[in-house]
């Protein structure tokens, strides 16, 4: 298949990640990551496909290397280290992200208060959900059921 890509002229950048997307997603890492670095150009989507990637893969410590160099990051490049830290149960280090983002959106609130309730850390959980609401976040129906389970998790501690 890569053959055949390379014979095509005039890529557009759009095309590159869209190959590395699929690569990444089929657990093809490595490939996706030869097909980046061999790309002209990268967009801040070719870097967040990158990062997704090696979350979805479960390599933190790549997805961490590529976060780091990513030179202008969006609320995607953010919410995909999140995730990954709290599908690894890492919610020390997802909190140190999420800290650390200027702006916030509806998913990076739930994934991380979701992390703490599947961590058991139900005080943190409810404690993020009050800090969302003062922020202006108003709760849909899923994270009202996932405050739920904090609360109940709390008395049940």
């Amino acid at each position: 298949m890569l053959s055949l890509f390379n014979s095509f002229r005039g890529k557009k950048v759009v095309t590159w990640t869209t190959l590395l997307t699929g690569f990444a997603k089929h657990g093809l890492v490595d490939e996706a990551r030869s097909l980046f670095e061999s790309m002209p150009e990268r967009s801040v989507v070719s870097w967040n496909a990158m990062v997704s990637g090696y979350v979805q893969n479960g390599d933190l410590k790549r997805a961490g290397e590529v976060f780091d160099e990513i030179p202008e990051r969006n609320i995607a490049s953010w919410n995909s280290m999140i995730t990954g830290y709290c599908r690894c149960g890492m919610m020390r280090e997802a909190r140190e992200v999420f800290d650390q983002m200027e702006e916030r959106n509806y998913l990076s609130w739930m994934v991380m208060i979701s992390g703490y309730v599947e961590t058991s850390e139900y005080r943190e959980a409810w404690g993020l959900f009050l800090m969302m609401l003062r922020c202006g976040m108003r709760p849909d129906q899923a994270i009202f059921v996932v405050a739920l389970s904090a609360v109940t998790g709390v008395k049940a501690h």
